[in-house]
């Protein structure tokens, strides 16, 4: 079926180029075909982007150009490189390439996103970048002159998982490449704003502890915060408050930074995050601090499932909860934050809300014994209170660990698992000097989008991908030896970091685990028990002092080495070339 293509600029509407015009031929490409999503999305983040008024932008993917010109209204670059390979689009950027002092140029792509950005530097499209010296200290600092733009997300892909490979590889040679001082990166550290789909989003910036090894690398080597997504109804850390505790931080974090999310891309969590920080008080600092004790002393939900349906199912009877509506001037959805999740709870059986909610009750007391434990580790190796005080915490903290395991060993097979998963969300949640998860770092909450913003119709997420510094010299082939030891890791997630190593290889655990420290520290998220850090709740540090160790160790074997290091066959090369050419390669 033919799609009509919505107008990309004003450049483009006042050419009359595209009036009544359909598209010809196919396209793989998702386009962002949403005025208002782009127009949101700049008064929202665009204070973010002021330093980068007046710089140079990359645009790979633009697509009809809607996104790429709103961006450019707003930064006014000096030089716009638009990298589109579709004839398709060319009616709609041909009026932004031949407007009277157009700031675009248009470079077809070379093979792959990686070397087509070189080819951009090469040709002379950029005069006014300049590669650095690896001993420049520009090269590990923002380079406020240069941005990227991306599009990842593609129509018809033989599945999402696919494309998540496909993605997870450009993405992996990009954050490479800024920790090697290569490719766009030889200009300093390139941010990026990167369109992908949903679930590739999901395991960048995965909201619980089901991360992979690659997500782990994507924290480890950049800050990711998300722009834009579908908002789900469904919480991602089921039994518990702590999605709605992290709500909570986001939301104080706004209201330091004078954010505000516009109600109509609200969503249920930061609405009722909004209504427990809301205070008379003008100390609204010391609300977020007794709302903060008061979720953290909570080991499950509050409100199970079915009192959260009444409670909804009241409001809307009451009309205080309504239905999505168009606005009769702008045609724009306004939608209450709370109908989704209200359709969400609707949906679910009312004997399976109740027999969750009999699941995370079982829980609870080995969860207040788990805490238990965690603030008495915290206390032994406080070496501000005495000799007397730390040996009692220590021989109080044995009988309690006995005593949580013993608790936790009387639940079944699947509560046991669940317990232990509630119990490590919270480790990572309430007990690192900061959150484990990036999500959970948030300093604002992304902006709701729908599926018909989008063409087709789908859902979408907008990252801003800002790579960190090195911490030393690292090459290219240093930090794939990173992500394939981090692999083998994560391939028993579930596993003590002792059990995950002797699988390894038998006795690696005895010879690297004295050489590491922060998998015996507490407040970083170790334990002086180490058979209660497992693999899930690592932290990149904990793993680069882990990998940094194997490395140094003299007896690793020769076979596992050839595996960490050997050369293979990318996903790029694996895909077959219809495939990789729809995401870029």
């Amino acid at each position: 079926m033919k799609a009509t293509f919505i107008f990309a600029s004003k450049a483009v509407k006042a050419s009359g180029l595209t009036k009544g015009l359909r598209r010809v031929g196919k396209t793989d490409r998702i386009d962002i075909k949403s005025p208002g999503l782009c127009d949101d999305i700049i008064t929202y983040f665009g204070p973010s982007l002021e330093q980068y008024k007046n710089c140079d932008i990359i645009d790979a993917n633009p697509g009809d150009g809607l996104w790429s010109s709103k961006i450019h209204e707003f930064l006014k670059p000096r030089r716009h490189v638009l990298l589109e390979s579709e004839k398709q689009y060319t009616p709609f950027l041909k009026p932004l390439l031949d407007a009277p002092g157009s700031k675009y140029v248009h470079v077809p792509y070379n093979g792959s996103a990686p070397r087509s950005f070189v080819d951009v530097f090469q040709e002379g499209h950029l005069p006014n970048q300049v590669p650095l010296n690896g001993d420049d200290p520009r090269i590990n600092q923002p380079n406020t002159t240069l941005l990227v733009l991306l599009n990842l997300t593609k129509k018809n892909a033989k599945s999402p998982r696919t494309s998540y490979f496909l993605n997870r590889h450009l993405l992996n040679t990009l954050q490479t490449n800024a920790w090697s001082h290569t490719g766009i990166h030889q200009y300093g550290l390139i941010r990026m704003l990167v369109w992908c789909d949903d679930y590739t989003k999901e395991r960048l910036i995965p909201k619980d502890l089901s991360g992979d090894s690659f997500s782990l690398s994507f924290q480890h080597t950049t800050d990711t915060h998300l722009i834009a997504e579908r908002y789900p109804p469904e919480l991602s850390r089921h039994g518990t408050d702590l999605d709605l505790a992290s709500a909570v931080r986001a939301a104080e974090s706004m209201r330091r930074l004078g954010m505000k999310l516009p109600q109509n891309r609200s969503n249920f969590l930061h609405h009722a995050a909004l209504d427990l920080l809301s205070t008379e008080s003008n100390d609204a600092f010391k609300r977020y601090q007794d709302v903060e004790n008061e979720l953290r002393s909570r080991f499950i939900e509050k409100r199970d499932a079915l009192e959260e349906l009444e409670a909804l199912e009241a409001e809307f009877k009451a009309g205080t909860l309504t239905m999505p509506q168009t606005a009769p001037n702008t045609k724009q959805l306004i939608q209450d934050p709370r109908w989704g999740r209200l359709e969400s709870l609707r949906n679910a059986a009312s004997s399976a809300l109740h027999n969750k909610r009999m699941n995370h009750r079982s829980w609870e007391p080995t969860l207040a014994i788990g805490e238990r434990m965690l603030s008495l580790e915290r206390l032994i190796i406080d070496e501000s209170k005495s000799d007397a005080e730390r040996l009692a915490a220590k021989q109080e903290w044995e009988n309690t660990k006995k005593k949580f395991r013993n608790t936790w060993r009387k639940l079944g097979t699947t509560r046991r698992r669940q317990a232990l998963l509630a119990f490590d969300q919270r480790k990572a949640f309430y007990w690192l000097e900061r959150p484990l998860l990036m999500w959970d770092r948030r300093p604002f909450e992304p902006l709701a989008t729908r599926k018909n913003e989008f063409h087709p119709q789908t859902d979408m997420a907008l990252l801003d991908i800002n790579p960190k510094p090195a911490p030393g010299e690292r090459s290219e082939r240093d930090s794939l030896y990173w992500q394939r030891f981090a692999m083998k890791l994560s391939s028993r997630t579930t596993s003590s970091i002792k059990a995950a190593l002797n699988d390894i290889y038998l006795g690696a655990a005895d010879a690297l685990l004295p050489e590491i420290g922060l998998v015996h520290d507490p407040k970083q998220g170790g334990s002086i028990d180490i058979e209660e850090v497992r693999v899930r709740n690592l932290t990149p540090e904990m793993v680069e002092e882990i990998v940094d160790a194997y490395r140094r160790w003299i007896f690793r074997p020769d076979a596992i080495e050839v595996q960490l290091t050997e050369d293979r066959l990318n996903w790029e090369d694996l895909a077959n070339s219809s495939s990789a050419k729809q995401v870029f390669f």
